[in-house]
């Protein structure tokens, strides 16, 4: 290997030291370390955080103007409903900044498990918390329905917001490999 192929050839993480399993090894966190994306979008990130709950709040106030017959009774419901939604949109996005440090790097399954989990695990919470504030006459299979459907929701509309990040970023960021060669060059 002569010294211009130094330069061109690719980079390869370390082999595990002789002895050493797979989870002692190092786990590549980087993709120049031959990770793959991370899939979690940065809610640490003010922009991420804003394209992520003026929507969600929009959305929640057009489908509580639907939903009513005045103006009165779609703020109720809207409030009603921010008090459910901003609570998991908060804590997600807060914690999906904390857990994509951790995840990063790890298989797409865990990262999607850690992206719909969490902010299902905390509508999960925000239900049976409001339903001993808000709606204490449900019982049995209403209350069933009723914390389910918060929990299906809380992981589409998780599962929509990751894609939507996820497509945007793929589509403004140049490709791997162009990246890398512009590196090198």
């Amino acid at each position: 290997m002569g010294p211009s192929d130094a330069k061109t050839a690719e980079y390869k993480p370390p082999a595990p030291a002789a002895g050493a399993t797979a989870a002692s090894t190092p786990r590549a966190r980087r993709q120049s370390e031959g990770a793959q994306a991370p899939l979690i979008p940065d809610t640490c990130n003010l922009g991420i955080v804003l394209r992520t709950l003026v929507p969600l709040n929009l959305l929640a106030m057009l489908a509580a103007i639907a939903a009513t017959t005045g103006p009165y009774d779609a703020a109720t419901r809207f409030l009603s409903m921010a008090a459910h939604l901003e609570p998991v949109a908060l804590g997600s996005l807060v914690g999906l900044c904390l857990a994509r440090k951790v995840v990063n790097g790890m298989r797409h399954a865990v990262q999607w498990t850690v992206a719909l989990g969490l902010p299902a695990a905390l509508s999960l919470v925000a239900s049976l918390v409001l339903h001993r504030l808000n709606e204490p006459g449900l019982a049995g299979s209403e209350l069933v329905w009723w914390t389910v459907a918060r929990v299906a929701v809380a992981a589409v509309v998780a599962w929509l917001f990751v894609e939507y990040f996820r497509l945007r970023a793929r589509a403004f960021s140049p490709s791997f490999s162009e990246a890398r060669l512009q590196a090198l060059q």
